[in-house]
């Protein structure tokens, strides 16, 4: 069976918490499922996605997509501001754009690609959150 989207979300949990991101002298944890008691700032590292691909006849190919969402929170929505969900933003990007990461299981990627990041934000419970989503791709291969 080819399926390699739980090694690919291993792969890059491990390089997103080895080093952890921080946030001054805070770690930012990163969850598949946020719990109920999670505060931000947090990352979640969901929405998999992943198609079938042309490639070497000797292996099997897979195009995956991942989105990593880091949640900021301000309680007083007049002060929020960018600077945190920016660098939190900027180690997730330099710890997967352009890296090949180890797979198990037989698997083996092509570099990471950081191909789109936006911003959003919301009220929530008398709180503003500020959302940066990115979105990472690779090339996924297995010999047959």
């Amino acid at each position: 069976m080819f399926d390699p989207d739980i090694e690919v979300q291993k792969a890059i949990y491990a390089a997103v918490t080895t080093p952890v991101i921080t946030l001054g002298d805070q770690v930012v944890p990163v969850y598949s499922h946020v719990p109920s008691t999670a505060s931000a700032p947090y990352i979640l590292l969901s929405q998999v996605s992943t198609a079938a691909t042309s490639g070497a006849m000797a292996c099997k190919y897979a195009e995956c997509v991942f989105q990593l969402t880091i949640l900021t929170s301000f309680p007083d929505p007049g002060i929020a501001y960018d600077l945190p969900i920016y660098t939190i933003s900027g180690q997730v990007v330099n710890a997967l754009d352009g890296k090949k990461l180890p797979l198990a299981d037989g698997y083996s990627m092509r570099p990471l690609v950081v191909d789109y990041k936006r911003n959003a934000s919301r009220y929530n419970n008398n709180s503003l959150e500020v959302l940066r989503y990115i979105r990472v791709k690779t090339i996924v291969f297995k010999n047959k």
